[in-house]
């Protein structure tokens, strides 16, 4: 779907207002120009599909299929980082390893900052992998997820049984 606004004077072009496409009821974005020709980012979306919900803490929270993890969590106000590492981490590049999680739920496959992270101190791959243990920075949340942040500074420790 396009619109456009009245001719410029001295154009024989029409400005693009907005660009907007959809495609098997997911969400996509387009860049295009408004009235004054700057430019404008529009969402258009047909067949909405369920926002996935996440479970933290006993809270419940929804967000938009493809969003990022740790996003999601920070803009609910969610305890993400244990102790000194609410001040000192580094910022969703998946380097420091502060935002583990537990996770149980559809996301996306781990990158490979999140493999190289995951596998040494005080991570290690195999035990990461058996605790289910993913960096929220890097996950994009696909569906449903029960998230469990484990104690320590890196949120790998598993509580004691």
């Amino acid at each position: 779907m396009t619109l456009s606004v009245p001719k410029r004077s001295g154009s024989n072009k029409q400005t693009p207002l907005f660009f907007a496409s959809s495609f098997a009821g997911r969400c996509e974005t387009s860049n295009g120009f408004d009235e004054r020709g700057t430019r404008a980012e529009v969402i258009f979306r047909t067949n909405p599909e369920p926002m996935p919900k996440i479970t933290f803490n006993n809270q419940t929270i929804q967000c938009e299929t493809g969003d990022n993890l740790r996003h999601v969590l920070m803009r609910a106000n969610l305890p993400l980082y244990n102790g000194v590492a609410r001040l000192i981490h580094c910022r969703g590049l998946g380097t420091c390893g502060t935002c583990a999680v537990r996770l149980k739920g559809e996301v996306s496959p781990m990158t490979g900052v999140e493999k190289w992270r995951l596998g040494f101190p005080p991570h290690r791959q195999t035990d990461s992998l058996e605790n289910g243990l993913r960096l929220a920075c890097q996950c994009k949340v696909l569906g449903d997820l029960e998230i469990e942040k484990l104690t320590g500074m890196w949120g790998n420790v598993p509580p004691e049984s």
